[in-house]
């Protein structure tokens, strides 16, 4: 590979770091404005704060006294925003944050 085409190599990494910045700050602005739209719901805000990693669907149900299907139904739908990401563990589920807001 000769030095003019290394250089142009070089070039086009550093437009497509660029590009990628760009996209990476637009997609987190997206997030941030789904993530507010979405937790103006009082009830999806409590269980959304309870998505730390260590806490079960059973048991963020037991800490705001709601049903296991209702509390797992929120957190399909923070799932599928993409605020929150499952670990399965056995038979049970430990949701944690994808993004702080």
């Amino acid at each position: 590979m000769g030095w003019t085409q290394a250089k142009t190599l070089e070039e086009i990494s550093a437009k497509l770091d660029r590009i990628i910045a760009l996209l990476e700050t637009s997609l987190r602005g997206e997030l941030i404005a789904t993530a507010a739209r979405i937790l103006k719901s009082e009830s999806k805000r409590e269980i959304f704060e309870l998505c730390d990693g260590k806490r079960s669907v059973q048991k963020i149900g037991q800490i705001l006294n709601k049903s296991v299907q209702n509390v797992s139904i929120q957190l399909g739908e923070l799932e599928k925003a993409g605020l929150v990401r499952p670990r399965q563990v056995g038979r049970e589920r430990f949701y944690f944050k994808v993004v702080e807001v």
